[in-house]
């Protein structure tokens, strides 16, 4: 089982305020705290619902045990590089050699193959922590239809705040959304 904690966002703001009250045609500043709070929710939503994340963050991949295979697979991508590989054994954490694992983050989930496991100490969770980082660094790097889901949630939540959850209705933003979710077989 992997478990995520997110470490540190590097950057924010890759999706605007401004795009947002633009995709409404808003041009006062009277709704802009609303506006904000909506726009912090729904890259929240797409980030959940696709398995992508959006800043520019630094994430920690936590294992209790070494995969079966020698392979694992990042979901949370784009991953743009591992900082570091540790493992608890002996009592302490150490720092696996980065000639010892490869990244291949040639696409959106990215594959750690690793050449040698370790022993860990069987009997503690989070035995292997995995630090990596992930996402887009500029508004441009973005695929269009992550930041059109971000904008069509955004607009449809200011639009109709109390109609967030309605069963059965396909929404244009839930239709992007749908298209971008990681497949896990």
């Amino acid at each position: 089982m992997k478990r995520y904690k997110l470490k540190e966002k590097i950057s924010n703001d890759l999706i605007s305020l401004g795009e947002l009250k633009d995709n409404l045609r808003i041009t006062h500043d009277n709704a802009d705290t609303q506006l904000n709070d909506i726009l912090k929710s729904a890259i929240e939503e797409v980030e959940n619902e696709c398995g992508r994340v959006i800043s520019l963050s630094s994430y920690l991949l936590y294992m209790d045990n070494w995969p079966i295979s020698n392979e694992i697979e990042i979901e949370k991508g784009p991953v743009s590089g591992i900082t570091r590989v540790r493992y608890w054994s002996s009592g302490s954490f150490k720092t696996m050699p980065a000639d010892n694992y490869q990244l291949d983050n040639t696409e959106l989930t990215a594959r750690v193959r690793f050449f040698d496991f370790p022993a860990v100490d069987s009997d503690r969770m989070n035995n292997i922590e995995i630090e990596f980082t992930t996402g887009w660094g500029t508004p441009a790097d973005i695929p269009g239809s992550i930041r059109d889901a971000v904008l069509l949630l955004g607009s449809e939540r200011y639009l109709t705040p109390a109609n967030k959850n309605i069963k059965g209705e396909m929404t244009a933003a839930g239709n992007i959304l749908r298209k971008l979710r990681v497949q896990r077989y």
